[in-house]
């Protein structure tokens, strides 16, 4: 595939992206002025690849390449929020890897593909998970043997009481 550049919107004549996923700057920031073209270096932030970019202040702004990639290469006719990786590789930003899809599209091909189970959503395997199934265990018991309030028993894990309550009536942590 040759390698196509397009301007990056909000960027013009600064920056460009390729159909293969690179990012070039235009522009020297330091002098001011336009340079030869550079290829920027990606970084890695939540398994996604990310380029520096400045775009009218001082300030660095982090962009995600296969987002970009796809705003610049793909129709997006139907308005979809999000870009898959069709083969499930974060960091192959090529455009032909590239695909918009809603949220559940995206939640589908991962199940599908063995990129997301059940069991990595869940419980302590979860990573937002403030609590081990023993903790929601012994949260339950405190309460259903009335030895402590809801009040009492947020305040002994550092949690707000609404939090406590749902997992109590089993709004929360449903699967114990």
């Amino acid at each position: 595939m040759e390698e196509v550049w397009k301007d990056i919107p909000k960027a013009r004549g600064k920056y460009q992206i390729s159909n293969k996923g690179r990012v070039r700057s235009l522009f020297d920031r330091h002098q001011n002025k336009r340079s030869s073209p550079i290829i920027m270096k990606k970084n890695v932030i939540n398994n996604y690849n990310h380029v520096g970019i400045h775009i009218k202040t001082r300030k660095c702004k982090q962009i995600k390449v296969g987002r970009t990639v796809a705003k610049a290469f793909i129709p997006n006719r139907e308005n979809k929020p999000c870009v898959n990786h069709k083969d499930g590789n974060k960091i192959n930003d090529c455009v032909d890897n590239l695909e918009w899809c809603t949220h559940k599209e995206n939640m589908i091909h991962a199940v599908e593909n063995g990129l997301l189970t059940h069991d990595h959503t869940t419980g302590e395997n979860n990573y937002n998970a403030k609590l081990t199934e023993n903790d929601v265990l012994d949260i339950r018991n405190a309460y259903k043997l009335g030895c402590f309030t809801q009040q009492e028993i947020a305040d002994a894990y550092d949690m707000p009481a609404p939090a406590i309550s749902r997992i109590i009536n089993k709004k929360r942590w449903s699967h114990i």
